[in-house]
């Protein structure tokens, strides 16, 4: 079994989980054992660099995405972290948030 900082969330539907894996680095969501998306990164000096986010063909279309990303950045918040996001889906998710300009590296 890998180390794992794990968060729990609940949605309407039922138990999505969403958990940071440090090795390998990346952030997964899964509705049970099944893994729905995955966004990996690298974290150096406060900053996290999250490359893409990436949703299973099978699972496209449920907001998913959506889903891990606000996962991520309420772990960055929690962490004091801020993120770098080279994926534009990515970018735009952070750019709309309220705090985007304390959570973005320009």
């Amino acid at each position: 079994m890998r180390d794992t900082a794990q968060m729990n969330f609940s949605t309407e539907s039922g138990g999505l989980r969403v958990s940071r894996h440090d090795d390998p680095a990346r952030y997964e969501l899964h509705d049970g054992d099944e893994l729905l998306s995955f966004a990996p990164f690298t974290e150096s000096d406060g900053v996290m660099t999250v490359p893409h986010i990436e949703t299973l063909v099978q699972h496209r279309g449920h907001g998913y995405s959506e889903v891990l990303m606000d996962a991520l950045v309420d772990d960055l918040r929690s962490r004091g972290l801020r993120i770098e996001p080279t994926c534009g889906v990515v970018r735009r998710h952070v750019r709309a948030l309220p705090d985007a300009d304390e959570l973005m590296v320009r």
